[in-house]
């Protein structure tokens, strides 16, 4: 008898280590594995999913697929059905919640990066030297800004990433409206900047968004940031909005423009069918990037 409580002691001493290593290594706590004691539905796990970014900000496909024992690949249809209804945005390995007010600039450099670079590459054979352009605070923008070849150009934008991308580029001219600093986005944003936009002109506006919805427009999740983008389009010549197929037929909290208030719209070669379609069925000047080529 004595044995018997000497060794269930020695194995309650080692779950408690285990689990303080888990909560120190921020993996997913033992109360979600309890939920996961039989299968769970698809539903089922997928709000367990959504409360687990709650409570984090993040998760990654492996530590979800360990935590309710089922696939990486079931992990990432779920993910894919969150994002399909706009509750998560995916990120390289993993995802974060859509209803932040941000997300931030790096964790968006890591998404679909196959797609953006192909979009970036078919935006700037647009490009001509002597132009002068606008790139908004968008990771592909961003894509886009490290593809510009160094050939006499301006370049305004209110992204810091992008600008320090350009910064090496000894023909090109970097212009910043300045403004405050919104850290998460790496951009300038605020009165400043709207006022200093309004001075400039643009051949060009190479720009993104949160959400594009082929019959209703662009959108974003941060109404500063979409002030910034309507007043780009304003002192544009030619507007080219740049998506790639995960976000379309979504919507986003803060409207910035009709579909037909863009001259071009570049998607990847990756966009489903039936998108294509509803934007050439909009009547919208379509551009398809090849990804991989």
């Amino acid at each position: 008898m004595f044995d018997f409580f000497c060794i269930c002691g020695k194995i309650f001493d080692i779950k408690i280590k285990i689990y303080r290593i888990g909560k120190e290594q921020n993996m997913i706590q033992p109360d979600v594995r309890e939920t996961t004691r039989r299968p769970l539905l698809a539903i089922e796990r997928q709000r367990e999913i959504l409360n687990l970014l709650s409570e984090r900000g993040s998760v990654r496909v492996t530590e979800l697929a360990e935590a309710f024992r089922v696939t990486e690949e079931t992990i990432r249809r779920d993910l894919d059905k969150l994002e399909q209804e706009g509750r998560v945005v995916r990120s390289h390995g993993g995802a974060v919640l859509a209803d932040v007010k941000d997300v931030p600039h790096g964790l968006r450099e890591l998404a679909n990066v196959p797609q953006k670079e192909a979009i970036a590459r078919e935006a700037a054979r647009l490009v001509e030297p002597g132009d002068t352009i606008l790139l908004d605070a968008s990771s592909t923008a961003w894509f886009l800004a490290r593809r510009l070849p160094n050939v006499p150009l301006t370049v305004i934008t209110h992204s810091l990433a992008s600008a320090l991308a350009l910064s090496e580029r000894d023909q090109i001219r970097v212009i910043s409206p300045g403004g405050t600093l919104a850290a998460v986005t790496m951009s300038f944003v605020g009165s400043e900047s709207l006022a200093a936009l309004r001075r400039f002109h643009a051949r060009w506006l190479f720009m993104s968004c949160r959400a594009f919805d082929p019959a209703r427009g662009a959108f974003d999740a941060n109404e500063e940031q979409a002030v910034i983008r309507r007043t780009m389009m304003e002192i544009a010549d030619e507007r080219v909005l740049m998506v790639d197929g995960s976000k379309l037929g979504k919507r986003a909290l803060s409207f910035i423009a009709g579909p037909n208030d863009f001259d071009r719209v570049i998607v990847d070669s990756g966009t489903d069918g039936r998108w294509l379609q509803a934007l050439q069925g909009a009547g919208i000047r379509l551009m398809v990037a090849e990804v991989g080529s």
